[in-house]
């Protein structure tokens, strides 16, 4: 920092240094910098990048240094770090992945990420995840191996798979709209493995990750409906066998092309009942009369009348 002609050296960023300064969105942190101190970039709420130098020498990251750093969706901790004090990064609702490069787990205040509740990923060195869970018991189910993430990773896509396909098989679609749906999931499988292998950031393996689940899900969602819609139009169908009633035929209709349209299981089936339940007194009263002798219940007829009572 040059002040007043004299160039200083700028070993730490002070208490508040840059507290709530709401237009910060990316630092740097140089070399020399060996501590962080309380509360430094606290509710910096736009901030989404911080930086190290390679050589860091960063030391200490203070109390609530980066409290309330909303926009904060990972960070790479230089090897030098040895402590992270109380709440340092509390309530970074948006932190999913963290790096730690040092072998030797810092000491962590409490509540150093209380609140953040996306973070999904703890990267270590290999061949310390043991002492970092041991060290970090409260995050333990999140740290991982660079090479174990991947494995994880491809795991899960996997699995997330196969449990698609089942779900498909279990259907009452036809075999060919079966395997259409799951071939699409195993390109999806296929594809994304291959991307994970190739990719050399963690940050984008978890999104290849999270895109290929997100469009299996979307698959047996697509899957649900039509299997829903099948169900429904089928039951319906049921309902008016055998009756050549115009206005009965006509309400069946109004009923198939909304369940058509309908974009969710719970409006299929809510759609469904509620025309069946309407359909079962109408076909009721049109089995009677045609029994009696009436015409169609879309004509109007001359003589006795059937008399809907209050219970139908």
């Amino acid at each position: 920092v040059d002040y007043n002609g004299y160039a200083y050296t700028t070993t730490a960023i002070g208490a508040g240094a840059f507290s709530k300064c709401s237009s910060l969105k990316h630092i740097f942190i140089p070399h020399v910098v060996t501590k962080i101190d309380m509360r430094a970039f606290s509710g910096c709420t736009l901030l989404s990048s911080v930086a190290f130098a390679e050589d860091s020498e960063l030391q200490t990251i203070g109390q609530g240094a980066f409290n309330e750093c909303y926009s904060l969706r990972f960070i790479v901790f230089p090897n030098n770090v040895t402590l992270i004090e109380k709440g340092a990064f509390m309530n970074c609702e948006n932190l999913k992945y963290i790096n730690f490069l040092g072998s030797t787990p810092p000491s962590l205040g409490v509540n150093v990420f209380g609140g953040c509740n996306a973070l999904s990923l703890i990267i270590v060195p290999e061949g310390t995840e043991d002492a970092y869970k041991t060290a970090w018991c409260s995050v333990a189910d999140k740290i991982f191996s660079a090479e174990r993430y991947i494995q994880a990773t491809l795991s899960d896509l996997k699995a997330s798979g196969s449990t698609a396909i089942e779900t498909i098989d279990a259907s009452a679609l036809s075999k060919d709209i079966k395997d259409g749906f799951k071939s699409r999931i195993n390109n999806i499988v296929l594809q994304a493995t291959t991307a994970i292998i190739e990719a050399t950031e963690v940050m984008k393996i978890m999104s290849i990750k999270e895109n290929g689940i997100e469009n299996i899900n979307s698959i047996v969602s697509e899957m649900e409906q039509m299997n829903a819609k099948t169900e429904a139009i089928a039951a319906i169908n049921a309902k008016i066998a055998g009756i050549d009633d115009s206005e009965i035929l006509s309400i069946a209709n109004d009923a198939k092309a909304r369940i058509e349209t309908a974009t969710s299981t719970t409006d299929i089936e809510t759609i469904k009942n509620e025309y069946l339940d309407y359909l079962a007194i109408v076909v009721k009263y049109y089995i009677l009369g045609k029994t009696a002798g009436f015409g169609p219940l879309s004509e109007k007829q001359n003589g006795p009348a059937l008399i809907v009572t209050d219970k139908d």
